[in-house]
């Protein structure tokens, strides 16, 4: 059976309000023993008919890592997390759905841009976190340090950042092929320069040898991130020192502090200036351009979670499990 994500989940929380070795170490742990769980199996990939998912209009969990979908697919609406590692799709169709996705990782995948933009703005209205192959964020991030200044009309509705992460490949760390993240990267509220609080970014998959991953991550106003922010505080993006995987490299970050109004337009953007779209309209234009030399391997490396018959029989439980959430 694949393992419950609320363990994990319980424990990654209790990372980000109080980052620290310990609970980093305990949130490693409890991955690893997932990931141990899947090394173990006989690997080899597999293809599973699309067509099913199309009745299961309630889902909300849906795990399908290196997989192939067979035939024309739409994920059920009420989707919120999607972990799709090993993707081999370029990139989605316009009728994407998953108008509630929270979550959305695609590590380890060929995706290269996600959708046609004007037609999948909502489904990145309610996106948390997004991991993909990737080397740029948004321009309109700001790529220093960032400093928040109250407005009397427009109080702060979340913070915005996005970052991009490697490996550096002359680094040795045996212990990082098993690793299911990276715990080293964070952010931080400075107050005078000095740092009142630290929250670590929940970036799924370690970055395969010479790739580029990009992160996305949106904070609500009741994270502290947002909520324990005053006029004249500033954020700062950071690697951990020392860190807990040797050879992490940040090699971009950036920053937008989303003020009300700037995320609440709910009608036709596609006619509107740059200037006057959402953010949420700005990242689907900006996932639906991604256009580089994303570098993947053309075959899933050793240390990667290939899935096997078992795998999937546990996942179709937990599939019908979570078909039948409220």
């Amino acid at each position: 059976m694949v393992k419950d994500p609320d363990g994990s989940r319980i424990l990654w929380n209790n990372l980000q309000r109080s980052p620290s070795l310990t609970y980093a170490i305990a949130y490693l742990k409890e991955r690893y023993k997932e990931y141990q769980k899947h090394q173990a199996e006989k690997k080899r990939e597999i293809t599973i008919r699309a067509k099913p998912l199309r009745t299961m209009v309630n889902l909300r969990l849906l795990q399908i890592n290196y997989i192939n979908l067979e035939g024309q697919f739409q994920f059920p609406s009420e989707l919120k997390w999607l972990e799709w590692k090993g993707c081999r799709l370029k990139s989605f169709s316009s009728d994407f759905g998953a108008k509630k996705l929270a979550i959305l990782d695609l590590s380890h995948s060929k995706v290269e841009r996600l959708w046609s933009w004007h037609s999948n703005e909502a489904s990145l209205r309610k996106i948390r976190n997004l991991s993909m192959p990737g080397s740029k964020i948004p321009d309109w991030l700001c790529q220093d340090v960032v400093t928040f200044t109250e407005r009397r009309n427009s109080p702060l509705r979340g913070v915005t950042i996005g970052v991009v992460v490697s490996l550096n490949d002359q680094i040795q760390d045996d212990s990082r092929r098993n690793l299911p993240g990276i715990v080293d990267i964070q952010a931080q509220i400075l107050k005078q320069g000095l740092p009142i609080f630290t929250t670590v970014f929940n970036l799924n998959g370690v970055p395969n040898k010479g790739e580029d991953q990009l992160h996305l991550c949106r904070y609500p106003p009741d994270h502290p991130l947002v909520s324990q922010l005053k006029n004249g505080y500033q954020i700062l993006v950071t690697k951990r020192t020392p860190p807990f995987m040797k050879g992490v490299e940040l090699k971009k970050w950036g920053v937008y502090l989303v003020y009300e109004g700037e995320d609440d337009y709910e009608g036709d953007e596609e006619s509107l200036d740059e200037g006057q779209q959402s953010i949420s309209e700005k990242l689907a234009k900006f996932f639906s351009t991604f256009e580089e030399d994303v570098n993947v391997n053309s075959e899933y490396s050793c240390d990667q979670v290939e899935t096997s018959v078992q795998e999937t029989r546990g996942r179709a439980q937990m599939l019908c499990w979570a078909c039948g959430l409220n």
